[in-house]
């Protein structure tokens, strides 16, 4: 084992070296590509420069062969090439193809009479062979090192020539299409008269056709085409013929590789049933409910049309994820964590922690899926970098999920958390332990969510003595009152979510609803330390901009509403805002951005009432990184009422470095002068010390917060 890790990290950081017989290539280059991208047509030949360390500012061109879209000339800074990365060796054969390939790729886009006018070649010596003499000290170039090879560059010379048009389009069929398609079929069409003629946007055009078709019923439907390109003149002339054929129906659904996977519930899954209407979206529905089950690496799920006849059999092919799956890693967590599966809490401090986890798929068979998590933690009780003061903590997690509980798209879900170490919003050490029975389920092809909790519980321990002496001098008596006193909740939770949003971890359009509920004790007596009911709905608005420029807004409130305390030793500010846990609270980075986590409106204890809005202008600089602009407002009060007198307004500006695990963010807030109150009447449970200046170096100073955490504020 210690050989073959040897092995692999020899691979990946030993240095890469061209043979001293030949040649690496260091650049490929198109020398007059002023319609198209350069990279577009790159993108397609055979011949690859050396991959560099780059920023790409253009976002909207691709990298893939022979995808839209094609004009414009990207901006991009080249860096370096790192010493492991593997070198292209040139080859004669392959250039002069690559050549006939860049002419090929221009007719593709409507310019017939495009040429290679020249290929160059540095050092020119490379023009005559691709090989070199080994032994040869000076091969009329210069080695990259005394036992290796020549650089070469290649550089297409290209004329493009003027462009071929559409003259005419014409679609035949159209009256056999339903009136209800039409109106679909006719914007799927991406060409245009009058425009330049493009293959792609061609066999884009009948892809598209089809899908509409596919999705009104017609699994058959075929879009057949005609193209007459006059090249002299430089016009285009296409027919089309849409052929509907019968208006189909699901035939039966056919599990195949399950394994020992029960393929009667994968089955069931899918809600594919036979004689119902066929629609392309319903079999992509079936695919995203069935590898939501979690027990498979991959999932397929196949329409097999027939030539004849209007009954379509559905395959579904899977292969089985890993059962037993373990991991032992470490991260750092700042400014937010994800609370549950529905909200993110904002963060006063920030951890260094190890991750020990353990997975099992198919958990006493019946894909029933187990995760376990243990994360030994040191917690730094202030906002990220802060050094001081660092207390041990630990988490441990524990869920089940059964697949198909009651029906078949129906999840039930256990959990059980215990976490030891500092409260998320304060400086005292607790013991925490939420457990809950939840049962699941989506509708509407995945864009509605419920959540029923059967019930939840909480049990909050604070222990007495030296541990829970305060852990910074910068929170002190009398700012905090004393510490709290431990408590136990029982209640019932309620999660809905309609989400209509084109990406929901990128979003760039759509429209996103949450609404959280909780009834706490009740029916259960004085089992429960509070009687409450807590409600807090949140909405978000995305509306795209060119250049996939997005402006983001939300709009969330919260109310708890306080019948009864059933504990009488609760201290006296739990028994006037309810329990730690369940408080409202302000501020952070999934808050208003001009106050740190937990400092705005009546402060670090929280409050009962709570609004925010937010709106973000988002701007890809690159594909992976991009400028937020910000403005933040909200309160959080102790009163019975929401207040809108105090919007305490911050602006700011961020940086968004977008990775697999979400977005690395760094947000600078500034608090608005005469914008956070219009009412001089005193917070309750405001402190001085909440209002906090933002030190830009010792340079400058700022009524403000900054954070860093990881994902989008909304």
């Amino acid at each position: 084992m210690k050989t073959r890790w040897a092995l692999l990290l020899l691979t990946l950081f030993a240095c890469q070296k061209v043979p001293p017989n030949r040649y690496g290539v260091e650049s490929v280059a198109v020398e007059g590509a002023e319609v198209f991208d350069p990279d577009s047509v790159l993108a397609c030949l055979a011949t690859r420069e050396r991959d560099e360390v780059e920023f790409d500012f253009d976002v909207l061109d691709s990298d893939t062969c022979g995808e839209p879209p094609f004009v414009g000339d990207r901006a991009k800074l080249e860096l370096w090439s790192w010493p492991w990365t593997e070198w292209p060796y040139y080859d004669r054969v392959l250039v002069e193809q690559d050549a006939e390939r860049i002419e090929r790729w221009y007719a593709a886009r409507g310019h017939h009479h495009a040429r290679v006018t020249d290929t160059r070649v540095v050092p020119e010596t490379a023009e005559g062979t691709d090989l070199l003499d080994p032994d040869d000290p000076e091969p009329g170039c210069e080695r990259i090192d005394d036992d290796e090879g020549c650089e070469v560059s290649v550089t297409f010379v290209v004329e493009e020539g003027l462009p071929t048009t559409l003259e005419t389009l014409t679609i035949y069929g159209l009256d056999d299409v339903p009136t209800e398609l039409r109106e679909g079929l006719m914007n799927a069409v991406s060409l245009k008269e009058g425009e330049r003629w493009d293959e792609a946007f061609y066999d884009q055009t009948k892809a598209a056709m089809r899908q509409v078709l596919a999705e009104g019923g017609y699994a058959r439907a075929q879009i057949k085409g005609q193209v007459r390109i006059d090249r002299d003149a430089r016009k285009a002339t296409v027919d089309l013929q849409v052929s509907t054929g019968p208006v189909c129906v699901f035939g039966d659904v056919q599990v195949e590789e399950s394994g020992e996977l029960p393929a009667d519930t994968i089955a069931a899954a899918a809600q594919i049933f036979a004689g119902e209407r066929y629609s392309q979206e319903t079999v992509r529905d079936a695919q995203r409910a069935i590898y939501g089950l979690g027990a498979f690496s991959a999932v397929t799920v196949e329409p097999l049309i027939p030539e004849h006849g209007n009954v379509v059999p559905v395959r579904v092919t899977v292969s089985a994820a890993r059962k037993h799956r373990f991991g032992l890693g470490g991260g750092l967590t700042s400014g937010i964590i994800q609370r549950n599966d529905f909200s993110q809490v904002s963060l006063s401090r920030w951890d260094l922690h190890l991750v020990a986890r353990y997975e099992n798929r198919n958990f006493l068979g019946g894909l029933r899926r187990l995760t376990t998590k243990i994360e030994p933690k040191i917690i730094f009780p202030q906002e990220f970098p802060g050094p001081e003061n660092p207390r041990p903590g630990l988490t441990t997690e524990v869920t089940l999920r059964q697949p198909a509980f009651i029906e078949a798209r129906t999840n039930l879900r256990l959990d059980f958390r215990y976490d030891l170490g500092l409260d998320q919003r304060d400086v005292f050490f607790r013991h925490q332990i939420d457990t809950g029975l939840y049962l699941e389920r989506h509708f509407w092809r995945q864009k509605i969510f419920i959540s029923l909790g059967l019930p939840a519980f909480t049990w909050y321990k604070v222990p007495a003595g030296e541990i829970n002496e305060r852990v910074t001098d910068q929170i002190t008596e009398p700012e905090l009152p004393d510490l709290p006193k431990s408590y136990f909740l029982m209640r019932f939770e309620q999660v809905f979510w309609l989400d209509l949003r084109d990406d929901p971890t990128r979003p760039h359009g759509g429209f996103y609803f949450q609404l959280n509920l909780q009834e706490a004790g009740y029916i259960f007596g004085r089992a429960s330390s509070w009687d409450y009911i807590r409600i807090q709905p949140d909405v978000r608005a995305y509306i795209p901009l060119p250049r996939r420029i997005t402006i983001a807004a939300r709009f969330l409130v919260g109310a708890m509403f306080i019948t009864s305390v059933n504990d009488p030793d609760v201290d006296d500010i739990s028994a006037e805002i309810g329990p730690r846990t369940e408080r409202f609270y302000g501020g952070g980075a999934a808050g208003n951005r001009g106050y740190l986590a937990n400092r705005l409106g009546s402060g670090r204890q929280g409050g009962v009432r709570r609004w925010l809005a937010q709106v973000e202008l988002r701007m890809p600089l690159t594909a992976d990184i991009g400028l937020v602009l910000f403005g933040d407002a909200g309160d959080v009060n102790r009163r019975p009422k929401l207040d809108f007198k105090h919007p305490q307004l911050s602006v700011g500006f961020g940086l968004r470095y977008f990775t697999p695990i979400g977005a690395i963010r760094l947000d600078l807030g500034f608090r608005v002068p005469k914008a956070q109150t219009f009412d001089d009447a005193e917070r309750v449970g405001r402190v001085t010390s909440d209002d906090t200046d933002v030190n830009f170096f010792g340079l400058t100073r700022w009524p403000g917060a900054f954070h860093i955490s990881i994902g989008e504020a909304f």
